[in-house]
């Protein structure tokens, strides 16, 4: 599981990541606008096409890690993907 986050600073980041680690998921940091203003569009704080393509590939080698230890686990002929995690945040 990934957990990407955008402006998490500081101690907030630091607190951020030691829960989700002690959960087993990872925390991906995206940079914020003004970090990187050119992945976002000038009139919002929206990702534009660059900014999808970035956290794309920031995301990428996750989540193909995942699905390599899911089928691991599962055997190699098994051809079902994983079924998305249910948790309390989820349902939020």
């Amino acid at each position: 599981m990934v957990f990407a986050c955008v402006g998490a600073e500081g101690e907030r980041a630091k607190i951020l990541e030691q829960r989700l680690a002690a959960l087993g998921i990872a925390l991906v940091r995206l940079p914020s606008k003004p970090e990187a203003s050119d992945l976002y569009y000038r009139i919002d704080g929206h990702w534009n096409i660059k900014g999808h393509n970035d956290t794309a590939q920031r995301l990428l080698p996750l989540v193909q890690a995942s699905l390599n230890t899911y089928r691991l686990k599962k055997g190699e002929n098994d051809e079902r993907p994983p079924s998305p995690p249910t948790t309390e945040a989820a349902r939020r």
